[in-house]
């Protein structure tokens, strides 16, 4: 049987795994973000002019 310091510092040592992992997790979904952005860009042009200038040519 473990002691409860044993698994106090498993459960830190766990911890800061969940943490990084987080960390990296946070930092995929960014990535991947920007790079659907830029696939964007070049599907659909328009995607990159600014929304009020888009309103303004839907609006006429």
């Amino acid at each position: 049987m473990s002691s409860i310091p044993n698994l106090r510092a498993h459960i830190d040592g766990l911890s800061s795994t969940i943490e990084a992992l987080e960390l990296t997790l946070r930092n995929l979904f960014k990535e991947r973000s920007e790079v659907q952005r830029e696939l964007n860009s070049f599907i659909d042009p328009i995607a990159l002019l600014p929304p009020e200038l888009r309103v303004d040519i839907f609006l006429l």
